[in-house]
C-alpha cells in the first residue's frame, strides 16, 4: 500500500485539519502573550518598557499602536494557516487521484520522471495555478477536486474571502481599503461595509473574530470530506 493509496486520504485530511486548527490556536494565544507582555512591562519590567516604546516609536509614523501591529501581523498568518490546509488536503486528493487533474505529460516527462514525480509535479503546478484564482473560482475548483459539496460550505467560505481581501490589503496597501478590496469583499459578502481610503488595520479584538472565520471554514470543509471520502 503506497502513500498514494486511496485509504490513506482520510487520515491525510485528518493530519491537515488538526494541524491547521493547532496552528491557528497558537496564533490565538501568541495574540493574548504579546497583550500581556505589553501590560508587564507597563508595571513589572523597566526594560521591556524600553523596548515597547522604542516599537511605539518606530510605528508612529503610520500612527499604528503596539497591539495593531501585532495583531495585522497574526492576522496574516491566520489566513495563511487556512491557505496551507487547502493546499495540503488539494495536494493529497490530487495525488490519490490524479485523473481528476486532467494533466497531459510531454514525452520527454514521461521518459525522466516516475508515475509517482510525474503526478506529484502535476499536482504542485495544478496547485500553484489554483492560488491564483478568485476565491469563487478557487472555491469551484476545490469542491470539484474533492467531490464536495460547495453549497454546504459557502457561507463559511465567504465569510473567509472576506478576511482573506483583508489581508491581502493589508499586505499590499498597508491596511488602506482600495477598489480591489471593496470588489473582493462585495463578491464575498454581497455589499462591503467600508470605503476607500479608510483603515482596516486590526485589532487583537478583530484577531479573536478572524480566528473564529478561520476556524469554521476549516471545519465546514473537513466535514464534508468526511461525509464523503470517511
Amino acid at each position: 500500500m503506497t502513500s498514494h493509496d486511496k485509504r490513506y486520504l482520510p487520515v491525510k485530511f485528518l493530519q491537515a485539519e488538526v494541524e491547521a486548527l493547532a496552528a491557528i490556536y497558537a496564533i490565538n494565544r501568541a495574540g493574548l502573550l504579546l497583550l500581556q507582555a505589553e501590560m508587564s512591562a507597563l508595571t513589572t519590567s523597566p526594560e521591556l518598557k524600553v523596548e515597547f516604546e522604542k516599537l511605539n516609536g518606530l510605528l508612529a509614523a503610520s500612527k499604528t499602536s503596539t497591539q495593531e501591529y501585532f495583531a495585522g501581523m497574526l492576522l496574516i498568518q491566520t489566513v495563511s494557516q487556512v491557505e496551507i490546509y487547502l493546499v495540503e488536503i488539494v495536494r493529497a486528493t490530487a495525488t490519490t487521484y490524479p485523473k481528476k487533474l486532467a494533466k497531459s505529460f510531454k514525452l520527454a516527462e514521461i521518459v525522466d520522471f516516475s508515475r509517482e514525480e510525474l503526478i506529484e509535479n502535476a499536482a504542485e503546478q495544478y496547485i500553484n495555478e489554483l492560488m491564483y484564482k478568485r476565491p469563487s473560482e478557487f472555491l469551484g475548483e476545490i469542491a470539484s477536486v474533492l467531490s464536495i459539496n460547495k453549497e454546504k460550505i459557502l457561507k463559511a467560505w465567504n465569510a473567509f474571502a472576506a478576511l482573506k481581501a483583508r489581508r491581502d490589503v493589508g499586505v499590499h496597501n498597508a491596511w488602506i481599503v482600495n477598489d480591489i478590496y471593496i470588489r473582493k469583499v462585495t463578491e464575498a459578502l454581497g455589499v462591503c461595509p467600508h470605503i476607500a481610503g479608510i483603515t482596516v488595520q486590526p485589532t487583537l479584538t478583530d484577531l479573536a473574530e478572524s480566528d473564529d472565520v478561520a476556524r469554521q471554514v476549516i471545519r465546514s470543509i473537513s466535514d464534508e470530506l468526511k461525509r464523503v471520502h470517511g
